[in-house]
């Protein structure tokens, strides 16, 4: 029973820092593209 528990407990963790690592990749490209459009605008 315990190893099942750490699995889960394991998993999320993973799903969590898989979804910063993605939320940070996010918020680059949206800064990115903020750039890109300044530049252009400009």
């Amino acid at each position: 029973m315990r190893p099942q528990v750490w699995n889960l407990e394991f998993i999320s963790k993973s799903i969590g820092i898989w979804n910063l690592k993605n939320w940070n990749f996010n918020l680059c490209l949206h800064l990115n593209n903020s750039l890109l459009n300044k530049t252009v605008v400009l």
